[in-house]
Formats: C-alpha cells, structure tokens, sequence
C-alpha cells in the first residue's frame, strides 16, 4: 500500500522544521577553514578566539529571534 501523498502544509511544516533545526545548532568552523584559514601578520588565530568570536556569533543570532 502506498502512502497518501504530502500535502504542501505538510512539505512547508518539514522544511520550516529543517531550518529551525539548523538555526539552532551552534555555530562551528567547517574542517575545510581550520585546514586552510589565512595566516596573518601576526599568526595563526588562537582556539580561544575562534570559539569567542563563535559564542559571541551564537548569542547575536539568539538575540536575533526575540
């Protein structure tokens, strides 16, 4: 037996699901720019920036949705 076709409610409902879901994982660096970010004048960027400059990115986008 095959299933009933989706409504477009019911397509609308999954993809607004997929982005909220993706709005709300926390944001991180893809392994492809930790390989290959640029090295400035003064050196490579510390770990402990990097996941400042995130948690600080993080918080904005909370605040974005109140």
């Amino acid at each position: 037996m095959m299933a009933a076709p989706l409504s477009v409610i019911d397509l609308k409902k999954s993809f607004l699901g997929m982005q909220i879901r993706t709005l709300n994982a926390p944001l991180q660096p893809s392994r492809d720019w930790r390989e290959n970010a640029p090295v400035s004048e003064e050196g490579e960027l510390k770990e402990r920036v990097v996941q400042e400059v995130l948690q600080k990115c993080t918080l904005r986008k909370a605040l974005d949705y109140v």
